[in-house]
């Protein structure tokens, strides 16, 4: 209702930062009244097995490396990669950032703590809360399909439901960190970016 409510900005990519930035508002008061276990400056510290993090990380930057440079050379339209030039600026200080902050405070800070508190009760088995913010996740980029061709679209999804599993599990061995995972997803943005601007 909010993005909806934002219709008289006529750029989809400034009514996205806009209302990622009211997002962000919304969600941290949620996460305030649920007594959420989700930090923002806490120190960086790795539960687990940190051979398995740095290997979960490798992966899924080779797979979205090798996603992104296949949708580059299945579309043929140079108009991305024109927009993303003409509003350089934009993109890497403003838009990427924040876009990468509203949707980890929003799915890493709200919606999988949350359901990590629901679900404990049924199964103490993270996996669940994570797949089920992965889908729900996956679900609001259905819009891909309106913007890009659909061999394109279908690995965009693709590459949004895994990146969101490996956001949840880096999520989990930070302790809900959410500047960690904003700022990797962050990172995600610009490797994005410069496949499809560069390559």
């Amino acid at each position: 209702m909010v993005y909806l409510s934002l219709f008289f900005i006529d750029n989809t990519e400034y009514r996205s930062v806009v209302f990622s930035i009211v997002l962000i508002v919304i969600c941290r008061f949620l996460i305030k009244k649920y007594k959420l276990p989700t930090y923002y400056f806490k120190k960086f510290r790795i539960t687990g097995n940190t051979t398995r993090l740095i290997i979960y990380t490798v992966i899924m930057i080779i797979l979205f490396v090798g996603i992104n440079i296949t949708q580059n050379l299945l579309d043929a339209s140079k108009e991305m990669r024109n927009d993303y030039l003409q509003n350089i600026i934009f993109y890497l200080s403003i838009s990427f950032p924040i876009k990468a902050f509203g949707e980890e405070i929003l799915y890493r800070g709200l919606i999988l703590p949350y359901l990590e508190t629901k679900t404990n009760r049924l199964n103490k088995n993270f996996n669940i809360s994570n797949i089920i913010t992965s889908i729900l996740m996956t679900i609001t980029h259905i819009g891909f399909f309106y913007i890009m061709p659909f061999y394109n679209a279908i690995l965009a999804i693709i590459l949004v439901f895994i990146a969101s599993l490996y956001f949840g599990y880096l999520a989990k061995v930070t302790k809900q960190n959410i500047l960690i995972c904003g700022i990797i997803h962050t990172l995600f943005n610009y490797i994005h970016f410069f496949i499809y601007c560069y390559f």
